[in-house]
Protein backbone atom coordinates (compact mmCIF):
# COMPACT_ATOMS: atom_id res chain seq x y z
CA UNK A 1 0.00 0.00 0.00
CA UNK A 2 1.35 3.52 -1.09
CA UNK A 3 1.41 6.52 1.70
CA UNK A 4 -0.66 9.34 -0.91
CA UNK A 5 0.79 12.80 -0.07
CA UNK A 6 -2.22 14.00 1.95
CA UNK A 7 -0.99 11.15 4.25
CA UNK A 8 2.41 12.22 4.10
CA UNK A 9 1.45 16.18 4.81
CA UNK A 10 -0.80 15.18 7.46
CA UNK A 11 2.21 13.05 8.89
CA UNK A 12 4.46 15.72 8.60
CA UNK A 13 2.42 18.03 10.59
CA UNK A 14 1.52 15.92 12.97
CA UNK A 15 5.15 15.68 13.28
CA UNK A 16 6.11 19.12 13.84
CA UNK A 17 3.39 19.56 16.47
CA UNK A 18 5.05 16.61 18.43
CA UNK A 19 8.30 18.28 18.34
CA UNK A 20 6.70 21.80 19.40
CA UNK A 21 5.24 20.40 22.08
CA UNK A 22 8.13 19.28 23.44
CA UNK A 23 9.80 23.09 23.22
CA UNK A 24 9.02 25.79 25.83
CA UNK A 25 7.29 28.76 24.61
CA UNK A 26 10.19 31.21 24.21
CA UNK A 27 11.71 28.74 22.10
CA UNK A 28 8.43 27.52 20.49
CA UNK A 29 7.15 30.80 18.61
CA UNK A 30 10.37 30.47 16.51
CA UNK A 31 9.68 27.45 14.76
CA UNK A 32 5.53 28.08 14.87
CA UNK A 33 4.79 28.74 11.19
CA UNK A 34 7.23 25.89 9.96
CA UNK A 35 5.27 22.80 8.63
CA UNK A 36 8.40 20.73 7.96
CA UNK A 37 10.21 18.52 10.90
CA UNK A 38 14.02 19.14 8.78
CA UNK A 39 13.41 22.92 8.70
CA UNK A 40 11.98 23.18 12.52
CA UNK A 41 15.53 20.90 13.48
CA UNK A 42 17.70 23.20 11.41
CA UNK A 43 16.38 26.47 12.52
CA UNK A 44 16.72 25.14 16.36
CA UNK A 45 20.28 24.08 15.65
CA UNK A 46 21.32 27.07 14.14
CA UNK A 47 19.95 29.03 17.31
CA UNK A 48 20.53 26.66 20.45
CA UNK A 49 23.52 24.07 19.41
CA UNK A 50 26.17 26.27 17.42
CA UNK A 51 29.01 26.59 18.89
CA UNK A 52 29.69 30.34 18.67
CA UNK A 53 31.40 32.21 21.77
CA UNK A 54 27.79 33.82 22.40
CA UNK A 55 26.57 30.47 23.44
CA UNK A 56 29.16 28.97 25.17
CA UNK A 57 29.70 32.29 26.89
CA UNK A 58 26.18 31.92 27.96
CA UNK A 59 26.53 28.05 29.32
CA UNK A 60 29.34 28.82 31.04
CA UNK A 61 28.00 31.55 33.05
CA UNK A 62 25.07 29.56 34.27
CA UNK A 63 27.62 26.94 35.08
CA UNK A 64 29.21 29.29 37.13
CA UNK A 65 26.01 30.77 38.48
CA UNK A 66 24.53 27.59 39.83
CA UNK A 67 23.18 27.66 42.80
CA UNK A 68 20.72 25.27 44.83
CA UNK A 69 17.46 27.33 45.48
CA UNK A 70 15.69 26.41 48.57
CA UNK A 71 13.04 23.97 48.58
CA UNK A 72 14.68 21.42 45.94
CA UNK A 73 15.67 18.49 46.86
CA UNK A 74 19.11 17.21 45.73
CA UNK A 75 17.56 14.75 42.91
CA UNK A 76 16.13 17.45 40.82
CA UNK A 77 19.36 20.03 42.21
CA UNK A 78 21.33 16.83 40.60
CA UNK A 79 19.03 16.46 36.81
CA UNK A 80 19.13 20.24 36.50
CA UNK A 81 23.06 20.24 36.94
CA UNK A 82 23.14 16.95 34.15
CA UNK A 83 21.40 18.81 31.73
CA UNK A 84 23.73 22.53 31.55
CA UNK A 85 26.78 19.60 31.37
CA UNK A 86 25.06 17.89 28.80
CA UNK A 87 24.31 21.57 27.11
CA UNK A 88 28.09 22.02 27.74
CA UNK A 89 29.30 19.05 26.58
CA UNK A 90 27.34 19.62 22.71
CA UNK A 91 28.93 23.31 22.08
CA UNK A 92 32.09 21.12 22.44
CA UNK A 93 33.03 22.58 26.05
CA UNK A 94 35.07 19.76 27.93
CA UNK A 95 34.64 20.39 32.19
CA UNK A 96 36.65 18.03 33.90
CA UNK A 97 36.11 16.02 36.55
CA UNK A 98 37.50 17.89 39.43
CA UNK A 99 35.83 21.19 38.19
CA UNK A 100 32.67 19.36 37.65
CA UNK A 101 32.98 18.20 41.10
CA UNK A 102 34.04 21.44 43.29
CA UNK A 103 31.21 23.16 40.81
CA UNK A 104 28.77 21.30 42.40
CA UNK A 105 29.84 21.21 45.92
CA UNK A 106 29.99 24.73 45.49
CA UNK A 107 26.84 25.30 44.26
CA UNK A 108 24.82 23.66 47.16
CA UNK A 109 23.38 26.21 50.60
CA UNK A 110 26.33 26.53 52.66
CA UNK A 111 23.82 26.30 55.73
CA UNK A 112 22.42 22.87 54.87
CA UNK A 113 25.60 20.88 53.42
CA UNK A 114 28.30 22.74 55.20
CA UNK A 115 28.86 19.45 57.22
CA UNK A 116 28.19 17.21 54.71
CA UNK A 117 30.91 18.73 51.90
CA UNK A 118 33.88 19.19 54.67
CA UNK A 119 33.39 15.25 55.70
CA UNK A 120 33.39 15.04 52.32
CA UNK A 121 36.77 16.47 50.93
CA UNK A 122 38.17 15.84 54.58
CA UNK A 123 41.70 13.96 54.31
CA UNK A 124 41.22 13.64 50.66
CA UNK A 125 43.32 14.79 47.39
CA UNK A 126 41.01 13.44 44.80
CA UNK A 127 37.58 13.36 44.57
CA UNK A 128 35.35 11.84 41.72
CA UNK A 129 32.49 14.18 40.64
CA UNK A 130 30.34 10.40 41.02
CA UNK A 131 31.47 9.88 43.85
CA UNK A 132 30.57 13.48 45.20
CA UNK A 133 27.23 12.90 43.26
CA UNK A 134 26.51 9.40 45.67
CA UNK A 135 27.39 11.39 49.02
CA UNK A 136 25.02 14.05 48.08
CA UNK A 137 21.83 11.57 47.10
CA UNK A 138 23.34 9.72 50.60
CA UNK A 139 23.00 12.66 52.58
CA UNK A 140 19.78 13.27 51.27
CA UNK A 141 18.16 10.22 52.07
CA UNK A 142 19.51 10.12 55.58
CA UNK A 143 17.89 13.45 55.74
CA UNK A 144 14.61 12.48 54.62
CA UNK A 145 14.50 9.06 56.84
CA UNK A 146 15.69 11.24 59.68
CA UNK A 147 12.70 14.02 59.22
CA UNK A 148 10.47 10.74 58.83
CA UNK A 149 11.50 8.89 62.30
CA UNK A 150 11.70 12.27 64.07
CA UNK A 151 7.72 12.81 62.84
CA UNK A 152 6.91 9.20 63.84
CA UNK A 153 8.79 9.57 67.25
CA UNK A 154 6.55 12.53 68.33
CA UNK A 155 3.67 10.72 67.44
CA UNK A 156 4.39 8.26 70.01
CA UNK A 157 5.61 10.09 72.57
CA UNK A 158 2.25 11.62 72.22
CA UNK A 159 0.34 9.10 71.90
CA UNK A 160 2.30 7.68 75.09
CA UNK A 161 1.28 10.85 77.37
CA UNK A 162 -2.56 10.44 76.42
CA UNK A 163 -2.61 12.86 74.08
CA UNK A 164 -4.24 12.30 70.59
CA UNK A 165 -2.36 12.92 67.20
CA UNK A 166 -5.20 15.38 66.15
CA UNK A 167 -3.60 17.77 69.13
CA UNK A 168 -0.79 18.83 66.95
CA UNK A 169 -3.54 20.33 64.35
CA UNK A 170 -4.98 22.24 67.06
CA UNK A 171 -7.99 19.55 66.89
CA UNK A 172 -7.46 18.66 70.50
CA UNK A 173 -7.28 20.76 74.21
CA UNK A 174 -4.66 22.43 73.84
CA UNK A 175 -2.00 21.86 76.44
CA UNK A 176 -4.01 19.68 78.38
CA UNK A 177 -4.11 15.84 78.95
CA UNK A 178 -6.93 13.86 80.67
CA UNK A 179 -7.19 10.32 81.03
CA UNK A 180 -10.50 9.13 83.85
CA UNK A 181 -11.61 13.14 83.65
CA UNK A 182 -8.70 14.31 86.24
CA UNK A 183 -5.28 16.45 84.81
CA UNK A 184 -2.10 14.62 85.06
CA UNK A 185 0.64 15.96 87.02
CA UNK A 186 4.01 17.52 85.23
CA UNK A 187 6.35 14.12 84.81
CA UNK A 188 3.44 11.95 85.81
CA UNK A 189 3.42 8.66 84.26
CA UNK A 190 0.31 7.74 82.04
CA UNK A 191 0.47 4.39 83.02
CA UNK A 192 1.42 3.57 86.65
CA UNK A 193 1.15 7.11 87.56
CA UNK A 194 3.88 7.97 89.22
CA UNK A 195 6.23 10.86 89.29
Amino acid sequence: METSEKDWDKLKRTMCDIIRSYLIYDIKYHVITETSGKKIWEILESKYLTKNIKNRLYLKRRLHRFQLKNGISIYKHKINYTKLLVDLTNVDEVIKDEDKMLILLSSLLDEEYETCILTLINGKYLLGYNDALAALVNHEERRKDKAFSSRSTTVEVLTARGIDSNYRKGKGDVGKSKIDNRELRKNQCVFCKED
